[in-house]
């Protein structure tokens, strides 16, 4: 297998043919977040928190299941590659189980800190209340409300609200 020159974020790089840009960027240290990506296993692509933007094209590309191509030039970060990631989170939030306080996954969980860490959370994650300790966590059943980090009630007496 060959070598091929790639440019990610501006950094130009000399990769073996066939690597993923997620793998590539890794080795200039650019951190591009992932939630469904395990190095153990092959990279399907699910979550698409990984995607990034290949010059030429109007397309956005999933960085763990996408492999370099000579002269490729990379952006991992911008305006609009942050606002796709922020919908994804919200997504994926919005169909998630609003119980990560009990949850034995809780403060050590992917997806709460890609929440806390991307700029998703400035509109609130919704599923995700803040403690009163300042933590981010789930409602708890029963709670007469609870508050997402925008300070929406995200619960009541009569049941989750539907915004």
């Amino acid at each position: 297998m060959g070598a091929v020159n790639v440019e990610i974020n501006g950094i130009p790089l000399l990769v073996a043919e066939g690597t993923t840009i997620l793998k590539a960027a890794e080795m200039v240290k650019v951190k591009v977040p992932t939630l469904c990506y395990h190095p153990d296993l092959p990279p399907w692509a699910a979550c698409g928190i990984c995607v990034v933007k290949v010059g030429g094209s109007p397309k956005m590309f999933r960085a763990c299941s996408t492999p370099v191509g000579d002269g490729m030039k990379i952006t991992t970060h911008d305006p609009e590659i942050v606002e796709v990631r922020r919908t994804v989170i919200e997504l994926i939030l919005s169909t998630h189980p609003n119980d990560c306080l009990e949850c034995p996954r809780n403060q050590n969980c992917e997806l709460q800190r890609l929440a806390a860490e991307e700029p998703a959370n400035r509109r609130g994650p919704r599923g995700l209340a803040v403690r009163h300790d300042g933590r981010v966590g789930g409602g708890h059943h029963g709670q007469s409300a609870s508050r997402t980090v925008s300070g929406r009630s995200t619960s009541s007496p009569t049941g989750p609200s539907t915004r």
